[in-house]
């Protein structure tokens, strides 16, 4: 047998870094395997334990399209390597091989491998390109089929689905051997821009893992997010058709792994097989009518991180209860870095690098388990480490954790994630963890002080109604009340928040006007409907109906501005248990 690896030297990539020292190593590493015409040697899903080298006959590495068709992506021949992806990077096998012909292969075994990279580190880096090379192009067929395949099969008409087919078949042949010399593979990190409105138009790109956000800018309303692309999607083609500067700025929402097609190659794909307008025509539309609506496009907070501000927060207990109150509102999924390392059966892989295989097997991963859950929450370390970092850039939302009896001084992972998020794009917001007896949180503007956050949520230790109000808002299924104003009248809220109670129905924000914001921040407080009536009735003993000449006002209100200063002087509105507003109006002015 090694004298057959050695004869195939001149035609392997992999054999040909391999000397003979090498390949006498593996001698007792290596043993001779052979599968018949149509057998599977590896099926997706199944544990990838050895590698294999051809000695004689040919495999085929096969995809599953969405119709149900078996399409063949690459053919492996005498000399090739097939399976070390998982070896080096970890996981399941995540595609079929099959024997297109009678083969004989040699077996290499996990630890064979780990003999080899430990005699030759060296031969890390190229089977390192070699695996990088072998998901590229799986991830490009994926993500093609899913810009243009239902224009080659789904949208034809009986009589033609033949040649339609043919038509097909031969565009993602060519298209793939064509793009795979000739494209550029970009990766860009969350809130790196890809390019600025008016910028001159020299590419489009397909976007493999991640997300885009588009935007617009202009004088009267700013930066406006219009729309966000996601996996299989094209984004820049409008200005190449148009020949026209670029009509918005486009910048990574997440981690994005992106293949650039130069305006060149852009045009042969149009000119070679003019069928695949239809698809991105239909593209353009779609994303022209969502940038024509003057709704912001519903955020997607899939993503969750939760990062400790220091080592001593108690994160996991925390991060236990959230992760049970958001699976009422969707499936859920909690990563870990130790939960990633032994589900992909590779320690440390968790903390891979960029410059790695398991890197971008690691995205990959990330990502099937991102498009399989409504929810995925990332739980850093307690310590700074490169997982703490990749779950700040694969969220939508970073959620900083504290203990509320703590200092509230910024720590050096806090400054870090800002550092990360450089234009602010992404969102961030602040949990203080309070004891359960707490009555009611204090000095939360001191956390404020240093911190640039969106949102800040008291949640106390094993309160189950905290925990879930803070998962139905970061579902976007939370119930919010607002007030109005109305005088006397306004007291009737009392009863609307009797009902609620009644029907079970929880206020997860609240806020009012004018009489309204006086009672809002009663059950902000977490005062039920039954004690904010108590409160009410006693502090309404003294005359609140003041007249005065009605220029403009029935009343002057100084009562009940002094029944106000007695219940809430001593409060400060970020000091609430719910997120609280209130809205007055000074109409003298």
């Amino acid at each position: 047998m090694l004298d057959e690896l050695a004869s195939l030297r001149k035609v392997s990539e992999f054999l040909s870094y391999l000397n003979d020292t090498d390949l006498r190593s593996l001698r007792d590493e290596l043993v001779e395997v052979r599968v018949d015409p149509g057998e599977t040697l590896m099926a997706v899903g199944e544990a990838g334990d050895h590698a294999y080298i051809v000695l004689e006959g040919r495999l085929a590495t096969l995809v599953v399209r969405e119709w149900g068709e078996e399409r063949i992506l690459e053919e492996i021949g005498p000399g090739d390597l097939v399976g070390e992806v998982e070896l080096l990077a970890g996981g399941k096998r995540h595609v079929q091989v099959s024997a297109l012909e009678a083969c004989r292969l040699a077996s290499l075994s996990r630890d064979g491998f780990v003999k080899l990279f430990e005699s030759r580190p060296e031969i890390w880096h190229h089977l390192s390109a070699l695996a990088k090379s072998r998901l590229c192009r799986l991830q490009l067929s994926t993500q093609l089929i899913r810009l243009l395949g239902s224009t080659g099969m789904s949208d034809v008409d009986p009589l033609g689905a033949l040649e339609a087919e043919v038509d097909w078949l031969t565009f993602e042949t060519e298209i793939l051997s064509q793009l795979e010399a000739q494209v550029d593979w970009l990766t860009l990190k969350r809130g790196e821009t890809l390019f600025r409105q008016g910028d001159s138009a020299d590419a489009a790109y397909v976007v493999v893992t991640g997300r885009l956000g588009v935007a617009v800018e202009s004088i009267e309303q700013g930066e406006r997010l219009i729309n966000e692309i996601s996996p299989g999607e094209i984004v820049g083609e409008m200005a190449l058709l148009t020949d026209t500067g670029r009509s918005a700025t486009v910048y990574a929402v997440r981690d994005t792994e992106l293949v650039r097609l130069s305006r060149s190659v852009f045009g042969r794909i149009i000119n070679r097989y003019p069928r695949s307008m239809l698809a991105i025509t239909r593209s353009i539309i779609d994303r022209l009518r969502k940038s024509s609506a003057e709704v912001r496009p519903a955020s997607h907070i899939a993503c969750i991180a939760l990062m400790p501000i220091e080592a001593s927060v108690p994160l996991t207990e925390f991060t236990r209860e959230l992760t049970t109150a958001l699976a009422t509102q969707g499936s859920v999924d909690l990563l870990t870095s130790d939960m990633i390392d032994e589900e992909l059966g590779r320690p440390g892989v968790s903390q891979a690098a960029e410059n790695e295989p398991a890197n971008f097997r690691l995205v990959q991963w990330l990502n099937e388990r991102e498009e399989a859950f409504r929810h995925v929450i990332y739980q850093a370390d307690q310590n700074w480490s490169p997982w703490t970092e990749r779950c700040a850039r694969q969220a939508d939302q970073v959620i900083f954790v504290a203990e509320a009896t703590g200092e509230s001084r910024l720590r050096d992972t806090e400054q870090r994630i800002h550092n990360l998020q450089g234009n602010n794009r992404q969102r961030s917001s602040l949990v203080l963890l309070h004891e359960p007896e707490v009555n009611r949180p204090e000095g939360t503007a001191r956390w404020l002080k240093e911190r640039k956050v969106e949102s800040v949520y008291h949640v106390r230790r094993g309160n189950s109604r905290d925990v879930s109000r803070l998962a139905r808002i970061l579902a976007g299924n939370a119930l919010g009340l607002v007030l109005s104003g109305g005088g006397a009248r306004g007291w009737a809220h009392l009863g609307v928040l009797r009902a609620l109670e009644e029907l079970g129905i929880p206020v997860d924000m609240i806020g009012g006007t004018s009489v309204g914001a006086t009672l809002a921040h009663l059950p902000a407080q977490g005062l039920t409907a039954a004690k904010a009536l108590e409160m009410i009735r006693h502090g309404s003993r003294r005359r609140l109906l003041d007249y005065t000449l009605p220029v403009a006002s029935l009343m002057a209100g100084r009562t009940v501005t002094r029944v106000i200063e007695d219940y809430c002087s001593s409060l400060d509105i970020e000091d609430l248990w719910l997120p609280c507003f209130c809205v007055s109006t000074n109409i003298t002015s």
